[in-house]
């Protein structure tokens, strides 16, 4: 965990230094008085602001991948494909991977060579999905970002053409395994 390729930070360096940068946050928004006073209040969560934005289904979701451990304890929140509108959204590039003795993330952290047989080959199989594309938005001109096959270069088209990206685009696109 915190390696050069991991996709999180090491929490065990950083604890103090975040809580700290999280609390500036707040005061800095909303001010001394109101952060000091606001305490534990639900609302303020908006647990239900995913659910009434984008539904409770994905049949209206594009180009995603949601990975799955057995041994996540968060796995009964996770997304299968018998999630409802899963079946459907697959034709837009939403597909569910369980990954059978992996544990919360360890997919999307830095190899190691304790990982599962399982994980490593995850890994390898993810990028690897078919084509896919997000449509962006970038100083006014409106770019679809390509994927083909490994997800470690990036097409981008736009009217005149196609460029292929490498480098500065790379961590926009997706992870480079």
């Amino acid at each position: 965990m915190g390696g050069d390729t991991d996709f999180f930070i090491n929490n065990c360096d950083v604890t103090e230094a975040l809580v700290n940068f999280t609390i500036h946050n707040c005061v800095k928004t909303f001010g001394e008085e109101a952060t000091s006073s606001i305490g534990y209040v639900p609302e303020l969560y908006h647990l239900d602001g995913v659910p009434i934005r984008y539904g409770t289904t994905y049949d209206a979701a594009s180009n995603i991948i949601f990975t799955n451990g057995n041994l996540d304890p968060w796995s009964g929140g996770g997304v299968y494909e018998d999630s409802p509108g899963i079946k459907q959204a697959m034709k837009n590039g939403v597909y569910t991977f369980n990954i059978k003795d992996a544990a919360h993330h360890l997919d999307l952290r830095t190899p190691n060579s304790c990982d599962p047989p399982s994980v490593t080959s995850a890994r390898y199989q993810v990028p690897n999905f078919p084509v896919y594309t997000w449509t962006v938005v970038i100083c006014n001109l409106t770019l679809q970002l390509c994927f083909f096959g490994k997800l470690s270069r990036c097409y981008i088209a736009y009217k005149s053409g196609y460029f292929a990206a490498d480098r500065g685009i790379r961590s926009i696109c997706f992870m480079d395994f």
